[in-house]
């Protein structure tokens, strides 16, 4: 059975960083467009903290367990890491077959979509719309996991 104590702790935690984290964004009304734009991607990733720091919190004060409890610096099974690693991608492209399959979207060769946002963004005209779907592919299979 799960304890009160330490489930109201993470869950005080969590949803209080992560939704004040997630809503302030919506006071940046005053800023400029930009800058709007940068302050709420940066306000939304560090709510995305907000789960870890309640199962921190709540593992410490909720229970009273120290943090290393949580066993933290053990990786597990690794094969289970692999999964994680590339299940998400696999599924992501298969999602993208079955749209072309079933006539929902089209499948765009020449990135002309891609291109034209390329085309109103300031010095982005000269670069190669490949050159950023494989930039993008790369940041999204290493760093942003």
């Amino acid at each position: 059975m799960i304890e009160r104590k330490p489930l109201t702790t993470f869950l005080i935690v969590a949803f209080g960083i992560s939704w004040i984290l997630f809503f302030t964004p919506l006071l940046l009304v005053d800023l400029d467009t930009q800058t709007r734009q940068l302050a709420s991607l940066g306000l939304i990733s560090l709510g995305m903290w907000g789960p870890g720091i309640g199962a921190l919190v709540a593992t410490k004060w909720g229970e009273g367990k120290p943090i290393r409890s949580l066993r933290l610096n053990t990786l597990g099974a690794k094969r289970m890491y692999l999964w994680a690693w590339l299940l998400p991608p696999a599924l992501s492209i298969l999602g993208g077959l079955f749209t072309v399959l079933f006539g929902v979207a089209q499948f765009d060769p020449d990135l002309a979509v891609i291109r034209d946002s390329m085309a109103d963004a300031p010095g982005a005209g000269n670069i190669n719309p490949w050159i950023v779907v494989l930039a993008q592919s790369a940041f999204a299979l290493t760093l942003a996991r």
